[in-house]
């Protein structure tokens, strides 16, 4: 509510008085009122400027960085935010863990790499020896064989081309089938040679015997036909040069020879002491008909 003032009080002159002080105490206060506001001004806005100053020589100094990152591969994530925090503080100790990293990494591959190398290298040398070795079978197929297998499987450990040791792998299995089919044709050949030739001497040997009885034979004609077919016997089996045969008979033997007589002269003991058989009088009565052996 406003204060409502009468003529008195304006007529008053302490009232007056006091109204004046009241005016003079409201301009000062204006006056400083106003002083502090250029003062917080003045502050606020030096602040400003030395905030703008610092904004600017950050931003410079943000923009120099990364000027400096050049070619910086960004596409990485890790390296993208090293390279963020460099830009933005000058902190280069991330992009330089990371670089470390790198080069540690890079170092290892270039050692494995160079490891896998040499043995790549030894692996095609003991390659190259297998396959010198081949040779050195020619003569023995089995071992032959067995080298080229050799060879094929150090060839696939070196990681080269092993087709033409395949071809010459099966050239050399069927090398040694067919040297295989010979020797057992060989073998055959020689064991039935062998065969050949027992039977042969058997043969010769039955021929022989039957010649040496020839003589027991005193008829003439039953005599030159048991020589001719023991001729035909051996030139039938390749025997005719081998075996010498005797002349065939003018005339039928009539004589017992030495040992015909000392076969007769035990025929007739065994008859006197009743030993006889058969056989044994059968040849008893055919040497009966020849006349006593003469020295």
């Amino acid at each position: 509510m406003a204060r409502i003032y009468n003529t008195r009080q304006f007529l008053d002159p302490r009232y007056v008085d006091m109204m004046n002080q009241s005016i003079n105490r409201r301009l000062d206060t204006s006056r400083q009122d106003r002083a502090n506001v250029l003062g917080a001004l003045s502050n606020t806005i030096g602040s400003a400027a030395s905030n703008v100053g610092r904004y600017i020589d950050e931003e410079r100094g943000k923009e120099t960085r990364r000027s400096l990152l050049g070619s910086y591969d960004t596409s990485d994530p890790l390296k993208a935010a090293a390279a963020d925090k460099f830009i933005q503080t000058g902190d280069p100790s991330a992009m330089m863990n990371i670089d470390q990293m790198e080069k540690t990494f890079q170092a290892r591959q270039d050692e494995e790499a160079t490891r896998k190398n040499e043995e790549l290298l030894l692996k095609k040398q003991i390659f190259e020896n297998a396959v010198e070795d081949i040779d050195t079978y020619r003569n023995d197929p089995d071992k032959k064989i067995a080298a080229i297998n050799r060879a094929i499987s150090k060839g696939l450990e070196a990681g080269v081309d092993v087709s033409d040791l395949k071809f010459e792998l099966q050239n050399a299995q069927e090398e040694k089938g067919k040297a295989e089919f010979i020797i057992k044709e060989q073998e055959f050949e020689k064991q039935k040679e062998a065969k050949q030739s027992e039977i042969k001497k058997r043969t010769k040997d039955l021929i022989e015997e039957y010649v040496s009885r020839l003589e027991d034979i005193e008829d003439k004609d039953e005599y030159n036909q048991s020589l001719n077919e023991l001729k035909t016997m051996a030139e039938a089996n390749g025997l005719r040069s081998e075996i010498k045969f005797p002349d065939e008979k003018k005339k039928s033997r009539t004589q017992r020879t030495a040992k015909e007589e000392d076969e007769y002269q035990a025929l007739l003991l065994d008859k006197k002491y009743n030993r006889m058989t058969i056989e044994k009088q059968q040849k008893l009565d055919k040497l009966s008909k020849l006349t006593p052996y003469k020295s």
